[in-house]
C-alpha cells in the first residue's frame, strides 16, 4: 500500500509538464545593457520565445531552454530596453538553447519613477511651486568632465548652474532647481 502514494506522486509530477516552469523556459523582460545588445524588457514569454534576435537568421519561435538549436551563437529574447534591470535571453550554445542572464548597469533612483545610470547620469529635480503639481524628475547625461569617479556635485557645479546638489552615494548625484 505504501508504494501506491509514491507512484501517484511521481505520476502527478510527470503529468504537470516537462519540469521547466514558464519562467525557466521563457524570456522575462530585462536589460541587456552594453553586455549583449539584444534590445529589452518585455513580459514573460512563456515556454517559447518569439522575441527579437541579434543573430538575424535565428528562428526564435521555437527557442526553449534545453531544446535543440542549430544556429550556434544565435541570441533570442528581448528586446531589452531597461539597462537598470536584469535581462534573460536565450543563446544557442553546444546545440541547445541556454538561458543567459545579463546583469544590470548600476543605477540609482531619481524621483518616484526614473532610474539614472550611476556615474554617467545625474538626477535633475525641479521643485514645483504650484499646489497639487508634483516635482519633476529626469535623468540627464553628465558632462564629459564629470564621468566615473568625477561624478560629483563639485564637478557638476563647475559645468552646470543649479540651486542645490545632493550626493548620497559615490556617483549618485541629484541637482535641484527650486520653483519660483
Amino acid at each position: 500500500m505504501r508504494k501506491l502514494p509514491i507512484l501517484t506522486v511521481a505520476v502527478l509530477l510527470v503529468g504537470c509538464g516537462d519540469g521547466t516552469s514558464s519562467d525557466d523556459a521563457g524570456v522575462t523582460g530585462m536589460d541587456a545593457g552594453a553586455a549583449v545588445d539584444a534590445g529589452g524588457g518585455g513580459a514573460d514569454a512563456g515556454d517559447t520565445d518569439a522575441g527579437d534576435t541579434d543573430a538575424g537568421s535565428a528562428d526564435c519561435a521555437g527557442a526553449t531552454v534545453d531544446e535543440a538549436c542549430s544556429d550556434e551563437g544565435a541570441v533570442c529574447g528581448g528586446p531589452c530596453t531597461d539597462e537598470c534591470s536584469f535581462c534573460n535571453l536565450l543563446r544557442c550554445s553546444g546545440g541547445v538553447w541556454n538561458r543567459v542572464e545579463v546583469f544590470p548597469t548600476p543605477c540609482f533612483q531619481c524621483g518616484p519613477d526614473a532610474q539614472c545610470v550611476t556615474a554617467e547620469q545625474h538626477c535633475v529635480r525641479s521643485f514645483s511651486d504650484v499646489g497639487g503639481v508634483p516635482d519633476d524628475y529626469q535623468c540627464d547625461d553628465n558632462p564629459a568632465a564629470c564621468m566615473a569617479d568625477d561624478a560629483t556635485c563639485a564637478c557638476l557645479g563647475d559645468e552646470l548652474a543649479f540651486d542645490d546638489c545632493l550626493e548620497p552615494n559615490p556617483g549618485e548625484v541629484e541637482i535641484q532647481y527650486f520653483g519660483g
